[in-house]
């Protein structure tokens, strides 16, 4: 609606998207198998990307809303805490979780 664009065409070119980067990975084993980036084939550079990065950054960005953006009342009933579990679970998504997700972050990045 504000790109001035129907949902269907943003529907359409999203599924686009999504299969062209799908395949990618698939035809690494076969059609783009020669093709490398840093030594590593683009299987191995998706899986990368995938499991060292966007999983540790979803995680870190869900903690961080969860922990900060939602209203504390919410997150505790969305979790069904309460009283001194609820405490701790909230003090550990706003203060250790983001904490300890930034080091597995930072050990993907400087690690690799």
């Amino acid at each position: 609606d504000r790109f001035g664009i129907s949902r269907a065409i943003a529907t359409r070119a999203m599924v686009a998207v999504v299969l062209i980067v799908g395949f990618i990975p698939g035809l690494s084993f076969s059609v783009l198998k020669e093709i490398n980036l840093a030594g590593r084939d683009l299987f191995e550079v998706f899986d990368l990307v995938a499991s060292s990065l966007l999983l540790p950054l979803s995680g870190l960005l869900v903690s961080l809303f969860v922990g900060w953006g939602l209203y504390r009342r919410d997150a505790l009933n969305f979790a069904g805490l309460d009283g001194i579990s609820g405490g701790v679970w909230i003090w550990l998504l706003r203060a250790v979780v983001p904490v300890m997700i930034f080091l597995i972050l930072m050990n993907a990045v400087l690690g690799e």
